[in-house]
């Protein structure tokens, strides 16, 4: 049973999380607790309770995205995430396509930050590029959102996601306990 003080730092993270994804859906997170990641340790989720669709300019996508985190010291800090863009053609077993993941769940396999590209361009066979960990550095759920906006212009649900999202990751660099800068895609 987390503290008091737990309680509130659980409740200024998700309110962040949920101001960010505000930015693009009218979807909010679930809280899991009480979970174990897969090396045991024990840890909390929040998560989008199904695939989420969020409209671009030529296109409907599908966001998934989860979050696990823990206390360390005192400290809420993210444990893992999962950011994942998916079609809107559901695929013959009733799931979406994924087109893109970007992935940190160091407690199971790949410890680094990554991402999962999912192409089937013939110069790549017999690649596959969706088994492939490509390096990246981590990435706040603003980046992602960001991302989402500037690069596969995802509509933005409000006028000034720019504060937002600006806001929000300066509050997450300033408090987050790993010295290197997160990959932005502004442009």
């Amino acid at each position: 049973m987390p503290t008091n003080d737990q309680h509130s730092q659980i409740q200024e993270y998700t309110k962040s999380l949920d101001r960010a994804l505000l930015c693009i859906c009218k979807a909010q997170l679930v809280r899991k607790g009480n979970i174990q990641l897969q090396d045991g340790a024990p840890a909390n989720a929040v998560l989008l309770p199904d695939f989420v669709p969020v409209v671009a300019k030529h296109h409907i996508f599908h966001i998934e995205v989860s979050q696990y985190f823990g206390f360390a010291e005192g400290r809420l800090t993210t444990l893992g995430y999962i950011y994942q863009l998916h079609t809107d053609v559901s695929k013959v077993d009733g799931g979406m396509d994924e087109i893109m993941g970007f992935h940190w769940h160091p407690a199971v396999g790949v410890k680094n930050p990554h991402l999962h590209v999912n192409s089937d361009h013939a110069a790549l066979n017999p690649l596959t590029f969706r088994k492939m960990h490509i390096p990246t550095e981590r990435l706040a759920l603003e980046d992602f959102i960001e991302f989402l906006i500037t690069q596969l212009h995802v509509k933005p649900e409000r006028e000034d996601w720019e504060s937002i999202l600006a806001e929000n990751r300066k509050a997450f660099i300033d408090k987050r306990s790993w010295p290197k800068a997160g990959a932005t895609f502004s442009v």
